[in-house]
């Protein structure tokens, strides 16, 4: 019976912690969303497109040096914001370390990167602030418990980013490395689902991605052709880690205005060509999956979305790279 009463008080406080990680993620969307709306061409999401040549290099650059200015004003343990700084606390023994100053931080910072359109995501700065408010939930609770509510705010916030529970769910087992226990992934998974209602009720039951066309198999051919896109994928997936890698070896040792500048250069200079590849690129996604976009232009995404969201992330920009990878 006393197992029992526990594990009901912490799925309680999963589904407090789910709300709470929904309602920030949905906070730092709606930033982001009004910044774009308030500084791009015709009031329309992602249009960066609509830039002059001059801005599209502009902005990113000032960006970055804005961003790089202000992060040198803050002591270095501030600094530490993103998902490796989550996987950093949910894999070392003991109790979460992760503190409301650096959630803040991420939140501002990362709405402020992706306005000025360098190639991240919000995910990435979500599961940070989402992990953060799971944390501050168990702030009274065992350090066993606080791990549980850290880990359920990340699952809420992909949950409420892509409006699917159960990709929260995935994300924290594979990702974040969260063992599977049936008294641990209860609490998780009504996190999750809060964070999902949370996202519905601001957005409604709309997926993040649409299709114009139902997609069938005309014959079990193209099986093989989706098994030679897989490697392909696979390849890609290891040039942009190896280049992420690369990035960040080179530069380890730059303070934070010349990494964020830099970052901001490529990206603008990548964006003179394909301009598409600015900010989270979510339109530009569901272009591609409808086939609105030519061979010759999504063969020159695949590569300027390469670099400048290695560049981006490996010199440290506060942003994610769940978004720039789909």
């Amino acid at each position: 019976m006393p197992m029992r009463t526990d594990l009901m008080r912490l799925t309680l406080l999963g589904a407090l912690a789910g709300i709470g990680a929904g309602g920030v993620v949905l906070g730092f969307r709606w930033a982001v969303e009004r910044g774009q709306l308030l500084f791009l061409p015709d009031g329309r999401l992602g249009n960066y497109e609509g830039l002059s040549d001059w801005a599209i290099v502009a902005l990113p650059v000032l960006g970055g040096l804005a961003l790089g200015l202000a992060f040198e004003k803050l002591p270095p343990s501030l600094r530490e914001v993103g998902i490796v700084h989550v996987i950093r606390q949910l894999r070392h023994t003991g109790r979460p370390s992760l503190p409301l100053g650096n959630a803040i931080v991420q939140f501002f910072a990362g709405v402020f990167a992706i306005i000025c359109g360098h190639s991240v995501d919000r995910e990435g700065p979500g599961v940070h602030i989402g992990a953060a408010t799971g944390t501050q939930v168990g702030v009274k609770s065992s350090d066993a418990e606080t791990f549980t509510l850290t880990a359920g705010g990340a699952a809420a916030a992909i949950a409420a980013a892509f409006n699917t529970p159960l990709a929260g769910v995935i994300f924290v087992i594979e990702v974040l490395g969260v063992r599977y226990r049936v008294d641990r992934f209860i609490p998780i998974m009504t996190a999750s689902i809060m964070g999902a209602i949370i996202s519905r009720a601001a957005y409604g039951a709309t997926p993040s991605f649409t299709l114009a066309s139902e997609l069938r198999m005309e014959s079990l051919y193209e099986l093989v052709f989706l098994a030679l896109l897989g490697i392909v994928t696979g390849l890609v997936a290891v040039a942009f880690i190896g280049m992420t890698e690369a990035a960040g070896r080179w530069t380890e040792r730059w303070r934070p205005t010349p990494s964020f500048l830099v970052a901001g250069l490529v990206t603008g200079v990548v964006g003179l060509w394909y301009p598409q590849v600015l900010g989270i690129s979510y339109d530009t996604l569901n272009d591609i999956l409808n086939d609105h976009l030519t061979a010759t232009v999504l063969s020159g995404l695949v590569v300027g979305k390469l670099v400048a969201t290695a560049v981006s992330i490996g010199l440290r920009m506060p942003g994610g790279l769940i978004g720039p990878s789909l």
